[in-house]
């Protein structure tokens, strides 16, 4: 199972318009269709604060079922985060960082990718040197969350289009 950072949706529709990319959108909507991708309730959250293409796609197209909420595993695993987050020793993160990371999905996802075993699909790169913002690819590579691009899944399941 997958879970799917905003930036893949955003990306999607800035880049890959549905007019003109249709088989991109028919493969990306297949996997919501067939239950392997989910989003958490915080991505659904970003898409949804403006009333837009993205936010109308969301609302018509993907099941509830497949928004997770909060459980209490994943509040165990958001702990972990934190913790990681804050102890990082070999280039502790900067205070402001810190609470901009847990403040935003990102924070949100790792922790849900973490309790449930999920991976996380997200066009964030990783800089595990970086001081001054967390990247959620650090944060799931610290964690053991698998992590992996857009580009990367695509490949991993032979499509090309």
């Amino acid at each position: 199972m997958y879970l799917i950072d905003t930036n893949i949706v955003i990306g999607a529709f800035n880049h890959r318009p549905r007019d003109i990319f249709e088989t991109y959108w028919r493969q990306f909507d297949s996997f919501f269709s067939n239950g392997q991708f989910y989003f958490h309730q915080t991505v659904e959250d970003e898409l949804l604060k403006r009333d837009d293409e993205k936010s109308q796609w969301l609302r018509s197209f993907v099941p509830t079922s497949q928004v997770l909420t909060v459980t209490q595993e994943e509040v165990d695993s958001y702990r972990a985060v934190t913790r990681w987050v804050r102890d990082r020793k070999d280039a502790p993160y900067e205070e402001s960082a810190i609470r901009e990371f847990l403040r935003v999905a990102d924070s949100w996802i790792v922790a849900s990718a973490h309790a449930r075993d999920f991976i996380v699909i997200t066009n964030e790169t990783p800089s595990p040197r970086k001081r001054t913002r967390v990247k959620l690819p650090d944060v799931a590579n610290g964690l053991g969350v698998q992590c992996m691009t857009e580009f990367d899944f695509l490949r991993q399941q032979s499509i090309i289009f």
